[in-house]
C-alpha cells in the first residue's frame, strides 16, 4: 500500500512537470501565432501601400505622356489653323495622328478631336457630332479657362461612349 502511494505521488509529480511544460509550450505557441500574425498583417499593409504608390506613379507617367502628346498636337493644330487649313484638312491630319497614337499607346487609348471654327474635326467622326454641344462640356470649359495649358477632367460619359 505504501508502495502504491509512492508510485501515485511519483506519477502526479511527473504529470505536473508534463502539464507545466505543456502549458509553457501552449503559451509560446500563442505568442508566436500573435507575432507571426502581426508581422504578416504589417507586410500585407506595406505591400498594399507599395502597390498603390507604384500604380499612382504609373498613372502620373501616363498623364505626362498624354500631356506631351497633347502639347505636340495642339502646336501642330495651331500652325495648321494659322495657315488657313479647313476642317477637312485638320480631320485628315488628326486621322494620321490617331494612327501614330495607336502604335504608341495601343488601340482605343485615345480618340482625338478638335474644335476648329465652331466645328468638330475628328479622327473618328461619330454620328451626331454636328449637333454635339461641346460648349457645355466640362472639358471644353476647362480648356477655354486655361488657354495654352493642358487640362484633365475626371472621367465622364461623352457623346460617343
Amino acid at each position: 500500500m505504501e508502495r502504491r502511494k509512492r508510485r501515485h505521488r511519483e506519477l502526479l509529480r511527473r504529470l505536473r512537470v508534463d502539464l507545466v511544460v505543456s502549458l509553457i509550450l501552449i503559451l509560446i505557441g500563442l505568442a508566436s501565432y500573435q507575432t507571426i500574425r502581426t508581422v504578416l498583417l504589417r507586410n500585407a499593409q506595406d505591400l498594399g501601400d507599395s502597390l498603390a504608390a507604384n500604380y499612382a506613379g504609373e498613372v502620373d507617367n501616363d498623364l505626362q505622356v498624354y500631356e506631351t502628346l497633347l502639347v505636340f498636337a495642339g502646336d501642330a493644330l495651331e500652325s495648321q489653323v494659322a495657315s488657313g487649313a479647313g476642317t477637312g484638312e485638320i480631320s485628315a491630319w488628326l486621322q494620321r495622328y490617331y494612327a501614330r497614337l495607336q502604335s504608341i499607346l495601343g488601340a482605343g487609348a485615345v480618340d482625338p478631336y478638335a474644335v476648329v471654327g465652331g466645328q468638330i474635326a475628328a479622327a473618328n467622326p461619330w454620328e451626331g457630332d454636328e449637333t454635339y454641344d461641346y460648349a457645355r462640356a466640362e472639358w471644353y470649359g476647362r480648356a477655354m479657362a486655361a488657354p495654352g495649358e493642358v487640362v484633365f477632367t475626371d472621367v465622364y460619359q461623352d457623346a460617343i461612349y
